[in-house]
């Protein structure tokens, strides 16, 4: 599923690699198109190690298009928002057993549908466009959490990166400090990388001794998540669009008054918010953070007297 990319031209430039690009018959055709315009393209399109593949790749022997003698690193990059959860679950399946072989990867993109904004003018011009491409294809929608895909993935024999940061749930921004939990292959990779003093002793001892404060973070953690239903069901008596949220803060647009005003009308009465009226699939749109109990009172006392 390599749409229009030209990662399969770049990589094919080293010789030892083999590249072998799959994506719908529409989607190749005005591929070969753009590379037939120049000179660097058609020759590009003639290397021995860059493929071809026409097809559906849910529906292909994908055993059959690699070498099981080599390492491989399987993209799916734009594909498995256009597939359903059992089609998605199948896939992963299917990467696994790829890959299984040493010094293998697999990357892919995906948001969860329940977190997807609705789409501005753009995204749903965009969306036709790829209708057209794609054989009236569109987004698949299921309310599959994070949570969720992590559990379809672990299912599926996938190793699994989670990284964290102290800023939300411990309420530690100021340490500027987190943590990644990954296969021992994933964080020897991170650590050749990784900056020799970019977190300082005096942080780790401080992340350290949080962990120690387990039940005082899920308290945390839960009042804000009782605030949250308490504001987002506020919300829904305004005139407003809420939408449902799981993390510290709720996404709405007011629908009376142009959103940009609302936000200049809150900050007059010292009540802060981020503002994405001007944000491309979020025309109109402010985000509030859940704060302490009289914190969000204010807001929404506040945001009650700027809508009529």
């Amino acid at each position: 599923a390599a749409g229009l990319s030209a990662r399969g031209v770049r990589f094919t430039r080293n010789p030892e690699v083999s590249y072998t690009e799959v994506d719908l018959p529409a989607v190749l055709g005005r591929k070969r198109e753009l590379l037939a315009r120049t000179t660097q393209g058609q020759d590009a399109a003639l290397r021995p190690n860059l493929h071809f593949i026409s097809g559906d790749l849910t529906h292909l022997d994908l055993v059959a298009l690699v070498d099981p003698e080599r390492p491989l690193f399987l993209i799916t990059e734009g594909l498995l928002m256009y597939l359903d959860a059992d089609a998605q679950r199948l896939l992963w399946q299917r990467a696994a057993a790829l890959c299984s072989q040493a010094s293998s990867a697999y990357a892919f993109d995906l948001v969860p549908a329940c977190e997807q904004p609705l789409a501005g003018r753009g995204g749903r011009l965009l969306d036709i466009g790829l209708r057209l491409v794609t054989g009236g294809r569109t987004f698949a929608k299921d309310e599959r959490t994070r949570q969720d895909l992590s559990t379809d993935l672990l299912d599926a024999g996938r190793s699994l990166v989670v990284s964290r940061t102290f800023s939300k749930t411990w309420a530690m921004a100021g340490l500027r400090l987190g943590y990644l939990l990954g296969p021992p292959w994933c964080t020897a990779e991170l650590d050749k990388v990784t900056l020799p003093y970019h977190v300082d002793s005096l942080k780790q001892a401080a992340g350290v001794l949080a962990l120690g404060y387990g039940d005082e973070m899920d308290g945390r953690v839960a009042a804000i998540i009782s605030e949250r239903k308490r504001v987002t069901a506020a919300l829904g008596e305004l005139p407003v669009t809420v939408w449902p949220s799981e993390a510290n803060f709720v996404l709405f647009r007011p629908e009376t008054v142009p959103g940009h005003r609302v936000w200049e009308d809150l900050l007059q009465r010292s009540i802060l918010v981020r503002d994405f009226s001007s944000t491309e699939g979020l025309a109109g749109c402010l985000r509030v953070t859940i704060g302490t109990e009289m914190e969000d009172d204010r807001f929404l006392v506040a945001l009650r007297e700027v809508l009529p």
